[in-house]
Order: C-alpha cells, then sequence, then structure tokens
C-alpha cells in the first residue's frame, strides 16, 4: 500500500511501467519539496475545434489573445492503477504570465485517457499575446496514494 504523495523512485516506476506514454524521465522534477511529472500541450480547442486534432503527428505554435477561454490536451495519455489517484496543476510559470486554470482537476483511481484543461488567458499588463507551442511543458501532476 502507497501512502502519502508518491516520492521519484515511485513516481518514475509508475511512469515505466505504461503510466505515462510517452515518457521522458527529465520530466519528473522536484518543487518545494513536492515531487511530480510535468505533463507537456498536445492540442488546444477554441470553440470546441480541436487544433491541431492529431496532436502527436502535427507540431503548432500560436498567439492566444487577451481574454480567451480554451480547452488544452496534454500529449501524454495517463493511465492510474486502483491505488493511485492524482491533482493536475498548471505550472506557475504560465501563471505567472496571466493563464489561468479554471478548474482543479482530482484524476480518480482506475482513470486513463488524456488529461483536459480548463483555461483561462487574462494577460498581465506587459503581455497582449500568450504564445503556446506544442510540446510546452504546461501541467504538472502529483500523484498519491489510496485505499
Amino acid at each position: 500500500m502507497i501512502n502519502g504523495i508518491l516520492g521519484r523512485t515511485q513516481l518514475e516506476a509508475w511512469a515505466k511501467d505504461g503510466g505515462v506514454v510517452p515518457f521522458h524521465p527529465e520530466a519528473i522534477a522536484s518543487r518545494n519539496n513536492e515531487i511530480c511529472i510535468d505533463l507537456s500541450l498536445g492540442c488546444i480547442a477554441f470553440n470546441k475545434t480541436w487544433l491541431p486534432d492529431k496532436p502527436s503527428e502535427i507540431t503548432f505554435t500560436l498567439e492566444v489573445p487577451p481574454v480567451t477561454m480554451m480547452l488544452a490536451r496534454t500529449k501524454e495519455y495517463i493511465a492510474l492503477p486502483n491505488n493511485l489517484a492524482g491533482l493536475l496543476t498548471i505550472r506557475s510559470e504560465w501563471a505567472q504570465k496571466g493563464l489561468n486554470q479554471l478548474t482543479s482537476i482530482l484524476v480518480k483511481p482506475n482513470w486513463s485517457g488524456y488529461l483536459i484543461l480548463e483555461l483561462y488567458f487574462v494577460p498581465s499588463s506587459d503581455e497582449d499575446f500568450l504564445v503556446l507551442s506544442s510540446g510546452d511543458r504546461i501541467a504538472q501532476l502529483a500523484l498519491f496514494g489510496v485505499g
């Protein structure tokens, strides 16, 4: 049984065992005594239209205008077993640029798929547009044992 937030060794073992596809070891990060895995931007939806529609095959860079709401899907596929849950948050570097996560996301045990973030861009005083590119590390997932 796993208690508390997963440490680096446990997180890496889970990811290598198919928990994150594709998995890159450098995505495991330590911040403020927390161990999490960075997830990258796969595609974005405006008005329910995904750009691009096949995130693994196409790369993109786009400028997001101010006061824009969008959905962002991770490039990585996530698969949680029945004894793990996760908390998905936007990385602080994006929040500092004015990109906000509208809902916090609890990823329940036995869940699998691409994670979706609801995002809203409100620029800071010195930025008019936000530039997003496929592969940008946009979110982080912390895992903890349940049971």
